[in-house]
């Protein structure tokens, strides 16, 4: 795709406030080389890595990992053993296969599940903890969408989710555009206070946040730059300027 075709597709997501779960589903479906290109991303891998860190999930959950995707965060939790089962869902049928592909070569014991609408297809109180790692500002209906992750989660259960920083967003149109990155696609970065706000209006505590990532490159000395100024820098200033913003919510 030249760059006019970028140009006027992003200018297509950014003029729409509105989409649909389909809509979502086939922006993915078409970004046939997700994990080639995530490939050479530091930030990417950097979700599953800050949010181990830092998450409190007891080993051997029953997990759900909401849009899934290619199943990158299932298999980095797996490994941790911090997932005996998972639920993997999305909005894409492409990745899913590839999300099915992946586990199964991995010995994960898992389902797929595809949906296109809330409510979510599942019973109250279902799961141990939640992966949703950046996906809450692809959702139409990002309040109801959180309230259904709350729904479904266990008493004491554990959310965790990442999103971007809202700061980030005309970055990403840009990356899109140059051909840098895969585009977003149908989004909309939230307000910190949003997704605080409506987390507590769910049922759930924040009981961790930090933020992660100031430089997305993938070069040696610039990962090494970036781990130094995450260690240094004020708490406040990283969540003001940092590229994600991890939660772990808990249940009450």
């Amino acid at each position: 795709m030249g760059f006019l075709a970028r140009l006027k597709l992003e200018v297509k997501y950014i003029r729409r406030n509105e989409w649909s779960y389909h809509d979502v589903g086939a922006h993915w479906d078409s970004v046939i080389d997700y994990d080639e290109i995530n490939k050479k991303s530091y930030s990417y891998f950097q979700r599953f890595v800050k949010a181990f860190e830092i998450c409190t999930l007891p080993d051997k959950s029953y997990i759900l990992d909401i849009c899934s995707r290619t199943g990158n965060g299932t298999q980095y939790f797996f490994k941790k053993n911090k997932i005996r089962s998972a639920v993997c869902a999305d909005v894409t049928r492409n990745m899913q296969e590839i999300c099915r592909d992946r586990l199964t070569q991995a010995g994960v014991d898992f389902t797929t599940v595809l949906f296109d609408s809330l409510p979510l297809p599942f019973e109250n109180d279902t799961f141990e903890g939640i992966l949703c790692f950046e996906t809450i500002e692809h959702m139409p209906e990002p309040a109801s969408f959180l309230y259904e992750l709350a729904r479904v989660l266990k008493k004491e259960g554990e959310l965790i989710l990442t999103t971007p920083n809202r700061l980030w967003e005309p970055i990403h149109w840009i990356a899109a555009v140059l051909g840098l990155h895969h585009s977003e696609g149908f989004c909309s970065f939230l307000a910190r206070r949003f997704i605080l706000r409506e987390a507590m209006q769910s049922g759930l505590v924040v009981v961790r946040e930090e933020s992660s990532v100031l430089l997305p490159f993938n070069h040696r000395w610039s990962i090494r730059l970036n781990t130094l100024l995450e260690k240094i820098l004020p708490r406040l200033l990283l969540r003001c300027l940092a590229l994600r913003r991890i939660f772990i919510f808990k249940k009450r």
